[in-house]
């Protein structure tokens, strides 16, 4: 005894193992998986207890990465968007990263986060910051506040 219990579920114990989706990967972190199946009980059950367990640590933000523009899951976000939403007190809700964020999957998550990351890094390119600038304009109508746009600006060296 005194090992870690699985989510239970109609008589059966569930893992992360089987929850993962192994087929979608983040761009820039392959090595894991970076979804769950939130069309499983357990699924749901594994981003509700991280939900609970950050606002019992005093957690006020939440960044979730590899949610967004190329990994878009509007499924997900609104599962966590919604657990948050039920608290006690307000955690902020950040999505990201924002590489290929389009105006269309902006509207899809306005109404359920916070924040959205809408450009990718910019290392030491003032092209990149340039173009920042024209993204985020254009993402600007989108809702007005409180809904905030992260637009991941690096310290450029010059």
């Amino acid at each position: 005894g005194g090992g870690v219990v699985g989510y239970m579920e109609s008589g059966r114990q569930w893992h992360a193992k089987d929850i993962g989706q192994t087929d979608r990967k983040c761009a820039w972190m392959p090595h894991g998986f970076m979804s769950v199946d939130t069309k499983l009980g357990a699924g749901k059950a594994f981003l509700r207890s991280l939900c609970h367990q950050n606002a019992e640590w005093g957690v006020d933000f939440v960044k979730h990465y590899c949610i967004f523009g190329d990994d878009l899951n509007v499924n997900e976000v609104a599962i966590v968007s919604e657990v948050l939403k039920e608290l006690d007190r307000p955690i902020l809700y950040s999505l990201s990263p924002g590489t290929s964020a389009t105006l269309a999957m902006a509207k899809d998550v306005s109404y359920l986060v916070n924040m959205y990351r809408i450009t990718r890094d910019d290392w030491d390119s003032w092209g990149d910051v340039a173009a920042h600038f024209n993204v985020s304009s254009s993402h600007y109508n989108i809702q007005p506040p409180p809904l905030l746009l992260d637009i991941r600006m690096k310290t450029v060296k010059y």
